[in-house]
């Protein structure tokens, strides 16, 4: 399948952009953001391995479209608020930049999808509750929303939310709905990784990858069943945000939140330059093991379905 789309999209008058491990199909008038993302896939592919403890060596191949062309070149039907799909079976990411979106934003959605990529080679394919994988992918990804922090007090404080039982399968299409099931796999993720720690966290990941039932095998790594987990990680909120309106009220609360995005906002900042750092190192080993040369790689010619994800 994708090399008869990579052929179609070439007789269509798309170009082609390849670095090693990468492949940039692009629509016409999208260059610009296809020469970033290939300028940022092997830094981001680093930064993801040294996450997930793991180097992969799969190549990706990347399309770039329009709004109109988006939804009709990719073998699934995403929602009409996506912006970016993932088919990990196939190693395949399909991006819509935005029109209010800038390269940047372009880039950090591109490194979501790259981590559902590399999220599903890290568990060699094996099925986790979809809140999981988006939580992985957000947490790898560095995303950042001041509506993480509203959203999440008004979770704390009111104590109503989607369960995750509910987010076993997919998320709504309802793009206010889904945005919640976002922020609260992400922030469960995180309550997982804290509760478990590294080693351990690791070795759920391991562990799901022999074979291993998802929830049986946290259950067994935490001593509790997800049910206790997921209140456990409730009355978390609840206390970061309950306490603050308690002691001052909802002035109180909406500073602590004031604050808190601020300090994240500081955190995302370093860590994006950082990133950016790495990147350009990234280019520069690039380009000097390069030569003038173009480098290109094979396509597997195998036909796979599998499970998607979008953004």
């Amino acid at each position: 399948m994708l090399v008869i789309l990579i052929a179609l999209l070439s007789l269509a008058g798309w170009s082609e952009l390849d670095a090693p491990g990468f492949k940039v199909l692009y629509q016409p008038g999208m260059e610009s953001y296809a020469r970033d993302i290939l300028k940022q896939a092997p830094g981001a592919k680093s930064l993801l391995e040294e996450q997930l403890h793991r180097s992969f060596d799969q190549p990706v191949s990347i399309v770039i479209s329009a709004s109109a062309e988006f939804g009709k070149i990719q073998p699934g039907s995403p929602p009409e608020w996506a912006s970016a799909t993932a088919y990990p079976e196939k190693n395949l990411i399909f991006l819509k930049p935005l029109a209010r979106a800038d390269v940047e934003d372009v880039g950090q959605t591109f490194l979501h999808e790259l981590a559902h990529l590399l999220i599903y080679q890290r568990l060699n394919g094996r099925p986790v509750p979809h809140w999981f994988d988006e939580g992985m992918a957000v947490l790898a990804s560095g995303e950042f929303s001041f509506d993480r922090f509203r959203i999440l007090a008004q979770i704390g404080i009111s104590g109503q939310y989607l369960r995750f039982s509910e987010l076993d399968q997919g998320f709504p299409f309802n793009t206010n709905l889904a945005q919640l099931a976002y922020l609260e796999s992400e922030d469960m993720v995180s309550f997982i990784m804290d509760t478990l720690g590294p080693e351990k966290y690791g070795q759920l990941l391991d562990r799901i990858a022999a074979g291993d039932d998802f929830y049986a095998a946290l259950a067994k790594l935490s001593g509790m069943p997800f049910n206790e987990m997921e209140k456990n990680w409730l009355h978390r909120l609840r206390y970061r945000y309950g306490l603050a309106l308690a002691l001052g009220g909802s002035g109180s609360l909406w500073f602590l939140v004031s604050v808190l995005f601020l300090a994240a906002y500081i955190v995302k900042r370093r860590k994006t330059r950082e990133i950016k750092r790495e990147f350009e190192t990234e280019e520069q080993m690039y380009r000097m093991g390069r030569g003038d040369d173009e480098h290109e790689y094979e396509e597997d010619d195998e036909e796979s379905g599998g499970r998607n994800t979008w953004h």
